[in-house]
């Protein structure tokens, strides 16, 4: 291992910097010193004498700097992937989202679906069997499945269509026989599917997508899942936008859980179903509406409560039988007919009802009367359908009853309406754990963590879940951060975690588990 003498913090906010501006990946504090020791190796294996000189590499714009930028983000990226992952959202491709598109494009036979981020290729070969299931005709239909990525070395072990046996651990063994026969140690797709399927580099941070050649306004389904989650806020304004010019007026992004913040697309609106918050494209008479300028002053409370330009969202909620299409909001452009004067004042008025309503809601709650507690945030959620905390208290409700379908429902409502609040995504994690999916759990958990990096439960509760995977080398670096982040804590700080203990409390339970394992373990 080289020496990090030539190492500065200016240096290194440099890299950081050039990588996200690169990439789009957001380079966490705890993950600086493993950037700075990847680069190092770089360094000895291009002879180079410095960081610097490998920083002035990167920054050129030449055919090197191109190669090793591709040599660079391998290490950078993760490659983890499987088929059919999240059983979710894959049940919700396979009975809602793709028959709707499928039967809107029977006439012209064609389809075009996009794996942005598709990593080693499980993605996009999952999608295009999932597309020869739904479409009895198939062969006679123009089907474009494209799977791009930015790290060329995934995309090779993509086209090969060859994956060892982990990458089927949530795939039936009908299914796996059905598309796949084995070769040696690994298992081969069948060429019928792997056709079907092109793949090309490509980088979200693109202000241009012409290495892909996909027409603008073209593509019926993008997926961009578990990628966005490690991309700087801006980064994921860019990789919306690109989406967004792609996408027919109508047609679907879905991406990881919760990755997307709400405000940062105008183009798309919400729908929240039980399995996940899906993203649709709008047309461009809508995208396009603004108003009048003497209104926006006078309208930015209402505004900003969404009470106006959100509203169509929560026409396509797939609410429980407690919010009828009747108690739904009406359409934002009617609105508009009333002065925004009237507007603003019918908020003020509501403001105290809403608040009664949700003290009431809170206090039944807390006396375990759950279903007067429900009947009563749905009244607030009546008068104002964008309440962040009726939501989370009847996704709290139905977690409690153990209705888990229904608390993670009522959870991505509330996520609709405030995409970086930490609570809703504490609830997913412990449901998607109680239902046994554990890759969900963890990422639920590291976007809490990249919410608020001293989120010491997150780290607590990410290293027991890898402790249950048996990565106890991973788990006990979760447990370290915790337990560096309580160090530093007054020892009668409060933390919900989830019972309320003190920093003190917690510091000895991390302790405890900490001397639990020995030193040095496998796993990783």
């Amino acid at each position: 291992m080289r020496s990090q003498r030539h190492w500065n913090e200016t240096l290194l906010q440099h890299f950081i910097q050039l990588i996200s501006q690169h990439t789009g990946l957001h380079v966490r504090e705890q993950d600086w010193s493993a950037l700075c020791q990847k680069i190092e190796i770089r360094c000895q294996l291009l002879k180079l004498p410095e960081p610097q000189a490998y920083y002035q590499l990167l920054s050129a714009n030449t055919d090197a700097s191109q190669y090793e930028w591709q040599e660079l983000v391998v290490v950078l990226t993760n490659g983890e992937s499987y088929f059919f992952r999240d059983r979710g959202q894959m049940f919700l491709l396979r009975n809602r989202l793709l028959p709707e598109l499928i039967e809107r494009q029977r006439q012209a036979r064609s389809l075009k679906v996009w794996s942005a981020g598709c990593s080693t290729g499980e993605e996009a070969y999952s999608l295009a069997i999932l597309l020869t299931e739904l479409i009895p005709d198939w062969p006679e239909w123009d089907l474009l499945i494209l799977g791009t990525d930015i790290n060329c070395t995934a995309l090779d072990r993509a086209r090969l269509g060859s994956y060892s046996s982990w990458s089927f651990r949530l795939v039936s063994p009908e299914i796996q026989n059905r598309y796949f026969f084995p070769v040696r140690q690994n298992w081969k797709l069948d060429d019928r599917i792997g056709h079907l399927v092109t793949f090309r580099y490509g980088n979200l941070m693109e202000t241009r997508l012409d290495h892909i050649s996909i027409n603008p306004q073209t593509v019926d389904l993008i997926l961009c899942r578990n990628v966005l989650v490690y991309f700087e806020p801006f980064a994921i304004s860019t990789a919306l936008q690109n989406f967004c010019k792609l996408l027919k007026p109508g047609g679907y992004l879905m991406t990881g859980h919760a990755e997307v913040p709400h405000q940062s697309c105008r183009q798309v609106q919400s729908l929240v179903f039980p399995q996940s918050v899906v993203y649709q494209r709008l047309p461009d008479l809508i995208t396009t509406f603004t108003l009048p300028r003497n209104t926006v002053k006078t309208a930015k409370s209402v505004l900003d409560r969404g009470q106006i330009n959100r509203a169509t969202r929560l026409e396509n909620l797939e609410l429980s039988s407690n919010l009828t299409p009747a108690n739904r909001c009406q359409n934002p452009l009617e609105k508009l007919t009333d002065s925004p004067q009237k507007e603003l004042t019918h908020a003020i008025n509501n403001n105290s009802k809403l608040t009664v309503l949700f003290r009431q809601a809170e206090t039944l709650f807390r006396n375990q009367s759950y279903p007067e507690a429900i009947q009563k945030a749905s009244q607030l959620l009546d008068l104002q359908p964008r309440h962040f905390d009726a939501y989370y208290l009847i996704a709290r409700v139905y977690a409690n009853l153990g209705q888990l379908t229904q608390a993670a429902h009522y959870s991505q409502l509330a996520l609709a309406v405030d995409s970086l609040s930490i609570p809703p995504h504490y609830l997913l994690a412990t449901i998607a754990e109680e239902k046994g999916d554990i890759d969900v759990a963890k990422l639920f958990l590291k976007k809490i963590i990249y919410l608020e990096p001293t989120a010491v439960c997150a780290y607590l509760e990410l290293g027991l879940l890898y402790a249950k995977e048996t990565n106890i080398k991973i788990a006990k670096k979760q447990w370290a951060i915790a337990l560096e982040l309580l160090k530093k804590m007054p020892e009668d700080t409060a933390i919900e975690c989830p019972a309320s203990l003190t920093a003190k409390e917690l510091l000895c339970r991390v302790k405890k588990l900490l001397s639990t394992f020995p030193s040095k373990t496998s796993g990783d």
